[in-house]
């Protein structure tokens, strides 16, 4: 498989040899893809500290086997999260922002390794969450992967050939092949759909503006929370706990939001170290958890719970009856 001339240089900067050529960024990846025909695979990863990104990479895109099952069809692009103190450094404070940026522009909820396909412009049509065991298994969801990008070229083409309402179901029927965080990547393809279907008969009027009115939910929420940020007095962590708890009331905030306000919450609760205030900490996680238990908040959420239940609330609990 021949690489490009620049993806050839940075593999061998690298000092590692791999069946799958890769490319700095996904802006670097689209001309190369588009010239030779490739599927782009934007791979979300903490290499340095997550064992199934490790696999990912070493087991299946690194294995030799990978080019004989796929050929001259995937290019890689890998946005890494790093954990250690120095790979943040050598990244910079700049490039993770970025890095946190594209990831929430893709709405995944999931953990790492996931991987975003995307055709040769640039649009993703499928996802592909944690590696599999063996090269044949990644391979076949691959495939899989592809048939979803060629029941959405299908449906494409035929709303060519249509009008009105029509030309509207072909073109849901293109977004409903993909998985919905995809479906964010067609702001045009959403926009001509509810110009075409003002009634809303095909459920997508309010695709974006959730999404939009989540992004401002969010926004406002952090911006409460970095005024909160530093005070730590009794009397201020109380004042700042009545703040949030206010945001809360509204009942229109988005699901995602509210875990975010209610994890927030249970945090400040934290700094008050007493048996009834991590009582309450541990029971505002749940809640939190189980406002959006698909996020990928909820998953650590979870995590935590597991182990606050298991461990830290019998061994509080046993301290607190020894002083009683």
């Amino acid at each position: 498989m021949k690489a490009p001339l620049f993806i050839t240089a940075l593999l061998a900067a690298a000092g590692c040899a791999t069946a799958l050529p890769e490319a700095p960024s996904l802006e670097a990846a689209l001309p190369v893809a588009k010239e030779q025909g490739r599927t782009i695979l934007l791979d979300f990863t903490g290499k340095e500290w997550c064992p199934p990104c490790m696999y990912l990479k070493s087991k299946i895109f690194e294995n030799p086997e990978f080019d004989r099952l796929t050929g001259d069809k995937y290019l890689l692009v890998e946005v890494v999260f790093p954990r250690l103190p120095e790979a943040k450094a050598a990244m910079g404070e700049a490039k993770m922002a970025e890095n946190e940026a594209l990831l929430a522009s893709y709405n995944i909820t999931t953990g790492f390794p996931t991987v975003v396909l995307h055709d040769e412009a640039g649009k993703p049509f499928a996802i592909i969450t944690s590696p599999r065991k063996t090269v044949e298994e990644y391979a076949a969801e691959l495939d899989k992967a592809q048939q979803l990008r060629t029941a959405r070229d299908a449906a494409f083409a035929k709303a060519a050939t249509l009008q009105g309402l029509e030309r509207a179901k072909a073109l849901a029927e293109g977004l409903n092949a993909i998985p919905e965080p995809c479906r964010y990547k067609y702001p045009e393809i959403v926009t001509e759909l509810n110009s075409l279907d003002p009634q809303n008969t095909l459920g997508y009027a309010k695709f974006l503006v959730a999404r939009a009115e989540t992004d401002k939910q969010m926004a406002a929420l952090d911006a409460l929370l970095q005024s909160c940020a530093g005070h730590f007095k009794p009397e201020e962590i109380a004042a700042n706990q009545a703040r949030i708890r206010s945001f809360l009331e509204d009942k229109d905030l988005y699901p995602e939001v509210r875990q975010a306000a209610l994890a927030a919450l249970g945090d400040s609760y934290a700094f008050l170290r007493d048996y009834e205030s991590i009582l309450t900490m541990v029971d505002l996680y749940r809640q939190a958890a189980e406002a959006a238990p698909d996020t990928k908040r909820a998953d650590k959420l979870r995590r935590n719970l597991k182990y606050y239940d298991e461990t830290l609330l019998p061994m509080l609990k046993e301290q607190q009856e020894k002083k009683n």
